[in-house]
C-alpha cells in the first residue's frame, strides 16, 4: 500500500511559483523579440528565430505542468471534502492507496479520486435502511451514472473494489434495493422507488470487477475470488448468489449469446473451483422453498436471478474459452473430466432454459477456439484442443441424450459444435455400440507404412454417443441454416475420406475405397434418420429436411478432381487441405446440377437410400473407377476428356446409372467396389433405423 501526502496550501505556492516563472520567462521571450525588431533585427535568421519558437513551446510546457500539477490537487481535495481523507490541524492531507492501483497520470488519479468518492457513497448505502442524498451531496441516480462512466478504466476500477472490499460487492446491490424499497406493513407489497436499483448496481459493478480482474497477478486473483466465495458461503448469505451471479453473467448487450465483460482468467478460474464446492444441493432446496413461500429460503436475493453457484462465472467463461477449458477440461482431458462436466450439467434439468444455454454456448465458443487447430510435425497435439474435446462430448452427449427440446440459441450452439467436430459426428454415425472410454481420441496421424493417414491434422476429437449425436441432430434439425451447417461440414470430412480413398485406389494399397463407400452412405442415413425424428407425419417439414441432407451429403461430397491421377495429387493434405482441394469451380458445377437432378426425381426424394448410392456412383464415375465406356454407355456424353459433364446430369441420367451400376451390376467395372454399392444400401437401412429410433423416432 502506498500513501499520498499533500499541504493544499504549500502546493498552491509551488504552482503560482511556476506560472509566475512561466510569466516572466514569456516577458523576457517578448523584450527579445520586440528589441531585435527596433534594431531591425540583426541577428535575423533561422538560428533566432527557432530560439525563440523554443521558448514559446517550453513555456507552453511549463505552463501546461502547472495546470496537471493543479488538477492532481484539486482531485484530492475533493476525496478531502467529501471526509475521506480529512485536513489534519497541520492543513496536510494523507490517503492511503491500496495495493494494486497504478497510478501513472494526472487522469488515473482524477479516476481513481472518482473511484473513493463513489466508494464512500457504496459504503454508506451499505448500511442505510432508507433513502435519501449520498455522503457526496448526490443522488442515487448520479452515483450509479459515476459507475457506469468510470467502470472501464483500471484505476477507477482498482479503487472502487479495494476500498468497498471484494467482500461487500455482493451485498451492496442487496442493501440499495431494500433502501430504495417501500412494503406497505398490511399487504406485504414492495414498491421500487428506483425500479431495478439493485439489479442496475449489480450489472455495473459486474463491469467494474471484470476491468479490475484484469491487472491482477496469480496472488490477487486468487484473493479476491476466494473473498467473493467467502462472501456467500454461509447459509445466511445465499443470496448474495444471485447478486454474483448478476455481476458475472447475463451481460449481453448485443443479444449475441456472448458475455460482453472480459474478466482476467486467473480469477475465473479460482472463482468457479470456489463456487463449485459450495452445497449446490442445499442451496437448490432453500431456492425451491423460497420460490413457495416457505420458511428456510434463501433470504435477501435479487428476484429473477439465478442462485445456482456456477451460473454467472460458466456464462462469463463463454467469452473465455482458454478459461473454460483449464476448469472444466481437467488437467489430462480425460474420460473422468468428461463424465465430472456430465455431472456438473446435471445439476439442473436440461431444455429451453439458461442453464442449457450457458453450456452449449461453452462447447461453442471452445470448439470455435481449438477444435481445429492443425497437428504436424511443428505442432503437436495441445492440451486445450483436448480440454475442449472434454468440454463437447460432455455438452452433446448430456444434451443430446436427455432427449429434450432446446432453445434457437442453443441449436445455434450444438450446430456449430457439431460443425467444428465432423470427424467425431461422422465416427458415432456409424459406430454399432458406444466407446467404453468416452475420453477425447487423437485421429491416427499417419499409416502403418508411414505415409500420412486421412485424418492426418485433425486434433482431438471428442467422444459422442450414439443417442447423443442423434437427439443433437433432431434438435440442430430444427432450423434449416442450422442442420445445413453441420450437413456442410459432414460433406467436407466425406469428400476428403473418399480423395485419400481413391488416391490409394489409384497407386493401389493403403485406405479401403469400399470402408469409405460404406462408411459414406451409413453417416448420410444416420443424419437422416436423426433429422427426420422430431417432424414424423409432417410431411412438409421431412422433405424439408431429405433436401438439405441429400443436397449436402449426397450431392455436396459427390465429385472429387479427377479422374484418379488428380485424385493422387491431394495425398497428404489432411482433412481440411484435401476438402478445399475439392472445392474446384467445376466440381461445385457438377454438384450444383447433381443437387438440382436429385431433387427434380420424386424417387430420390423419397428415397434417400437411392439419392446416397447413386450420388456414390456419380463419385466413382468422376473419379475414374467406373470406366468412362461404361458410364457413357449408360448415360451417352457423360464423361468427355475433361471429365463428367455436368449438363448430363438428369433424373433420368440418374435412374439409368442406378440401374446399370447398382440393380445390374454384373460385370461392371472393379467387383470389390461393386459390392460395397450393394452393401452401402444394405448399412443405409441399418444407420438410418440406428439415427431415428435413437433421436426418439418409430424407427
Amino acid at each position: 500500500m502506498a500513501t499520498l501526502f499533500m499541504n493544499p496550501g504549500k502546493l498552491s505556492d509551488k504552482i503560482k511559483a511556476l506560472r509566475d516563472f512561466g510569466d516572466d520567462a514569456g516577458s523576457a521571450k517578448n523584450n527579445i523579440d520586440r528589441t531585435s525588431f527596433d534594431l531591425n533585427d540583426p541577428m535575423s535568421g533561422s538560428g533566432v528565430d527557432s530560439f525563440l519558437t523554443l521558448i514559446s513551446r517550453r513555456i507552453d510546457d511549463l505552463r501546461a505542468t502547472a495546470d496537471r500539477v493543479e488538477s492532481c490537487k484539486n482531485t484530492i481535495l475533493r476525496i478531502s471534502d467529501n471526509q475521506i481523507a480529512p485536513m489534519n490541524a497541520d492543513g496536510e492531507i494523507e490517503i492511503d492507496v491500496h495495493e494494486g492501483v497504478r497510478i501513472d497520470s494526472p487522469a488515473d488519479l482524477e479516476n481513481w479520486g472518482a473511484a473513493m468518492v463513489d466508494a464512500k457513497d457504496l459504503k454508506d448505502l451499505k448500511e442505510r435502511k432508507s433513502s435519501g442524498r449520498l455522503p457526496s451531496g448526490r443522488r442515487y441516480e448520479e452515483l450509479l451514472e459515476s459507475i457506469k462512466k468510470h467502470k472501464k478504466n483500471k484505476a477507477y476500477a482498482n479503487g472502487l473494489v479495494f476500498e468497498i472490499g471484494p467482500e461487500n460487492l455482493t451485498q451492496i446491490p442487496l442493501s440499495i434495493k431494500r433502501a430504495y424499497t417501500a412494503r406497505d406493513p398490511v399487504s406485504g407489497r414492495e414498491d421500487e422507488a428506483i425500479p431495478n436499483s439493485g439489479l442496475d448496481m449489480a450489472k455495473h459493478l459486474g463491469g467494474v470487477l471484470a476491468t479490475a480482474s484484469t491487472t491482477w497477478d496469480k496472488k490477487r486473483s486468487k484473493e479476491v475470488s476466494e473473498a467473493l466465495v467467502n462472501s456467500v458461503r454461509n447459509e445466511k448469505d445465499w443470496g448474495r448468489i444471485t447478486v454474483l451471479n448478476a455481476m458475472l453473467g447475463r451481460q449481453d448487450a448485443n443479444r449475441d449469446g456472448v458475455n460482453d465483460l472480459s474478466f482476467g482468467r486467473e480469477f475465473l478460474v479460482n472463482l468457479g473451483r470456489g463456487m463449485e464446492e459450495l452445497p449446490w444441493k442445499d442451496i437448490k432446496a432453500a431456492s425451491a422453498r423460497e420460490a413457495n413461500g416457505q420458511i428456510g429460503g434463501l433470504g435477501d436475493h435479487l428476484p429473477a436471478q439465478s442462485s445456482e453457484p456456477l451460473q454467472g462465472v460458466l456464462d462469463a467463461m463463454g467469452a473465455d474459452p482458454g478459461a473454460a477449458v483449464e476448469f472444466l477440461g481437467g488437467r489430462e482431458g480425460n474420460a473422468k473430466d468428461v463424465a465430472r462436466v456430465r455431472e456438473l450439467m446435471s445439476r439442473h434439468d436440461l431444455g429451453e432454459n439458461e442453464w442449457t444455454d450457458t453450456w452449449s454456448g461453452l462447447a461453442a465458443s471452445t470448439s470455435n477456439k481449438y477444435a481445429r487447430q492443425v497437428v504436424d510435425d511443428d505442432h503437436p497435439p495441445t492440451l486445450e484442443s483436448k480440454q475442449a474435446a472434454v468440454i463437447a462430448s460432455g455438452v452433446v452427449n448430456g444434451i443430446g441424450e436427455s432427449g429434450v427440446k432446446v432453445s434457437d440459441r442453443t441449436q445455434g450452439n450444438l450446430s456449430e459444435t457439431l460443425a467444428n467436430y465432423p470427424y467425431a459426428a461422422d465416427a458415432a454415425a456409424r459406430q454399432a455400440d458406444d466407446p467404453r472410454d468416452m475420453g477425447p481420441d487423437l485421429p491416427d496421424q499417419k499409416q502403418s507404412s508411414g505415409a500420412p493417414a486421412w485424418t492426418a491434422g485433425t486434433s482431438y476429437q471428442p467422444n459422442f454417443s450414439t443417442k447423443g449425436l442423434a437427439g443433437v441432430v433432431r434438435e440442430v434439425s430444427r432450423d434449416e441454416g442450422h442442420l445445413k451447417t453441420v450437413a456442410d461440414s459432414v460433406a467436407d470430412l466425406q469428400r476428403a475420406r473418399m480423395m485419400f480413398a481413391a488416391a490409394n485406389y489409384r497407386t493401389g494399397g493403403g485406405a479401403s475405397l469400399e470402408v469409405a463407400i460404406e462408411a459414406n452412405s451409413a453417416t448420410r442415413a444416420f443424419f437422416l434418420g436423426a433429422s427426420r425424428a422430431g417432424v414424423e407425419g409432417d410431411a412438409a417439414e421431412t422433405d424439408k429436411r431429405n433436401k438439405i441432407i441429400i443436397d449436402a451429403l449426397c450431392a455436396g461430397s459427390g465429385f472429387l478432381p479427377g479422374p484418379g491421377e488428380e485424385v493422387a495429387k491431394i495425398w497428404g493434405y489432411g482433412i481440411g487441405r484435401a476438402a478445399d482441394a475439392g472445392r474446384t469451380a467445376m466440381s461445385e458445377q457438377l454438384t450444383q446440377n447433381l443437387a438440382r437432378a436429385l431433387n427434380e426425381s420424386e424417387g430420390m426424394m423419397r428415397d434417400g437410400n437411392r439419392a446416397s448410392v447413386v450420388s456414390t456412383v456419380v463419385q466413382l464415375v468422376s473419379m475414374g473407377v467406373i470406366p468412362a465406356e461404361q458410364a457413357n454407355a449408360a448415360v451417352p456424353g457423360l464423361v468427355t476428356e475433361k471429365g463428367v459433364d455436368p449438363t448430363k446430369l438428369s433424373p433420368e441420367a440418374l435412374d439409368r446409372l442406378y440401374t446399370k451400376f447398382v440393380e445390374d451390376p454384373d460385370g461392371q467395372f472393379d467387383g470389390a467396389i461393386r459390392d460395397s454399392l450393394g452393401d452401402a444400401g444394405t448399412n443405409y437401412e441399418v444407420s438410418y433405423q440406428r439415427g431415428n429410433s435413437s433421436a426418439g423416432g418409430s424407427g
